[in-house]
Protein backbone atom coordinates (compact mmCIF):
# COMPACT_ATOMS: atom_id res chain seq x y z
CA UNK A 1 0.00 0.00 0.00
CA UNK A 2 1.75 3.14 -1.28
CA UNK A 3 2.50 5.73 1.62
CA UNK A 4 1.17 9.33 1.70
CA UNK A 5 4.42 11.60 1.56
CA UNK A 6 3.10 14.34 3.44
CA UNK A 7 1.30 15.63 5.70
CA UNK A 8 -0.49 18.11 3.94
CA UNK A 9 -1.46 15.66 1.03
CA UNK A 10 -2.70 13.57 3.84
CA UNK A 11 -5.23 16.04 5.16
CA UNK A 12 -6.43 17.28 1.90
CA UNK A 13 -7.91 13.71 0.89
CA UNK A 14 -9.15 13.14 4.22
CA UNK A 15 -11.08 16.31 3.97
CA UNK A 16 -12.37 15.33 0.60
CA UNK A 17 -13.51 12.41 2.16
CA UNK A 18 -15.30 14.04 5.44
CA UNK A 19 -17.33 16.59 2.72
CA UNK A 20 -17.97 13.19 0.76
CA UNK A 21 -19.27 11.85 4.01
CA UNK A 22 -21.51 15.40 5.41
CA UNK A 23 -22.79 15.62 1.88
CA UNK A 24 -23.95 11.80 1.76
CA UNK A 25 -25.60 12.04 4.80
CA UNK A 26 -27.40 14.95 4.32
CA UNK A 27 -28.52 13.04 0.88
CA UNK A 28 -30.12 10.49 2.83
CA UNK A 29 -31.64 12.94 5.57
CA UNK A 30 -33.17 14.97 2.26
CA UNK A 31 -34.00 12.34 0.43
CA UNK A 32 -37.66 11.54 1.55
CA UNK A 33 -38.87 15.52 1.35
CA UNK A 34 -36.36 16.33 -1.69
CA UNK A 35 -35.84 13.26 -3.66
CA UNK A 36 -33.94 14.66 -6.56
CA UNK A 37 -31.43 16.78 -4.35
CA UNK A 38 -31.01 13.83 -1.72
CA UNK A 39 -30.35 11.75 -4.94
CA UNK A 40 -27.73 13.86 -6.62
CA UNK A 41 -26.09 14.49 -2.92
CA UNK A 42 -26.06 10.88 -2.17
CA UNK A 43 -23.78 10.38 -5.54
CA UNK A 44 -21.75 13.44 -5.09
CA UNK A 45 -21.10 12.12 -1.38
CA UNK A 46 -20.50 8.66 -2.65
CA UNK A 47 -18.22 9.85 -5.42
CA UNK A 48 -15.87 12.09 -3.16
CA UNK A 49 -15.29 9.24 -0.95
CA UNK A 50 -14.66 6.45 -3.41
CA UNK A 51 -11.99 9.10 -4.49
CA UNK A 52 -10.58 9.00 -1.14
CA UNK A 53 -10.65 4.97 -1.75
CA UNK A 54 -9.21 4.75 -5.00
CA UNK A 55 -6.66 7.19 -4.08
CA UNK A 56 -5.68 5.91 -0.92
CA UNK A 57 -4.84 2.39 -2.79
CA UNK A 58 -2.91 4.01 -4.90
CA UNK A 59 -5.28 3.68 -8.31
CA UNK A 60 -4.82 7.47 -9.36
CA UNK A 61 -3.42 10.24 -8.32
CA UNK A 62 -5.73 12.69 -6.60
CA UNK A 63 -3.96 16.06 -8.07
CA UNK A 64 -5.22 15.18 -11.51
CA UNK A 65 -8.62 15.65 -10.91
CA UNK A 66 -8.80 18.35 -8.40
CA UNK A 67 -10.32 20.52 -10.11
CA UNK A 68 -13.20 18.33 -10.45
CA UNK A 69 -13.42 17.07 -6.99
CA UNK A 70 -13.43 20.75 -5.65
CA UNK A 71 -15.93 21.55 -7.91
CA UNK A 72 -18.09 18.46 -7.61
CA UNK A 73 -17.46 19.53 -3.64
CA UNK A 74 -19.00 23.58 -4.41
CA UNK A 75 -21.96 21.82 -6.23
CA UNK A 76 -22.43 19.05 -2.68
CA UNK A 77 -22.66 22.20 -0.17
CA UNK A 78 -24.55 24.20 -2.21
CA UNK A 79 -27.22 21.65 -2.57
CA UNK A 80 -27.17 21.42 1.40
CA UNK A 81 -27.14 24.65 1.87
CA UNK A 82 -30.34 25.39 0.18
CA UNK A 83 -32.16 22.20 1.64
CA UNK A 84 -31.59 23.65 5.15
CA UNK A 85 -33.37 27.30 3.50
CA UNK A 86 -36.19 25.02 2.44
CA UNK A 87 -36.55 23.39 5.73
CA UNK A 88 -36.53 26.86 7.46
CA UNK A 89 -33.11 27.15 8.95
CA UNK A 90 -32.38 30.75 9.70
CA UNK A 91 -28.62 31.27 9.62
CA UNK A 92 -27.16 27.78 8.72
CA UNK A 93 -27.46 27.90 5.08
CA UNK A 94 -25.35 30.78 4.46
CA UNK A 95 -22.33 28.81 6.19
CA UNK A 96 -22.82 26.09 3.20
CA UNK A 97 -23.16 29.05 1.08
CA UNK A 98 -19.39 30.25 1.70
CA UNK A 99 -18.63 27.02 1.66
CA UNK A 100 -19.36 26.60 -1.91
CA UNK A 101 -18.38 29.64 -2.52
CA UNK A 102 -14.97 28.51 -1.36
CA UNK A 103 -14.90 25.20 -3.33
CA UNK A 104 -15.81 27.14 -6.01
CA UNK A 105 -13.24 29.57 -6.02
CA UNK A 106 -10.47 27.08 -5.02
CA UNK A 107 -12.01 24.89 -8.28
CA UNK A 108 -11.27 27.94 -10.46
CA UNK A 109 -7.61 28.38 -8.87
CA UNK A 110 -6.85 24.86 -9.42
CA UNK A 111 -8.27 24.73 -13.59
CA UNK A 112 -6.39 27.85 -14.09
CA UNK A 113 -3.11 25.95 -12.72
CA UNK A 114 -3.56 22.72 -14.46
CA UNK A 115 -4.46 25.10 -17.55
CA UNK A 116 -0.82 27.43 -16.92
CA UNK A 117 1.25 23.90 -16.42
CA UNK A 118 -0.02 22.66 -19.29
CA UNK A 119 -1.57 19.36 -17.43
CA UNK A 120 -4.68 17.57 -19.10
CA UNK A 121 -7.63 16.80 -16.38
CA UNK A 122 -7.62 13.05 -17.98
CA UNK A 123 -7.26 10.36 -15.63
CA UNK A 124 -5.01 7.99 -16.34
CA UNK A 125 -5.61 4.76 -14.41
Amino acid sequence: MPRIENKKQFFAKVQNALAGFLIFLNGIDSFQDYPVIGFINIIIGTALFSVFMLSKKGKFDNEFIKPLILFSEAVGFLLVGYVYFLKGAERLPYVFYAAAAGYLIASLVQFRKRLAEGKSLKIDF
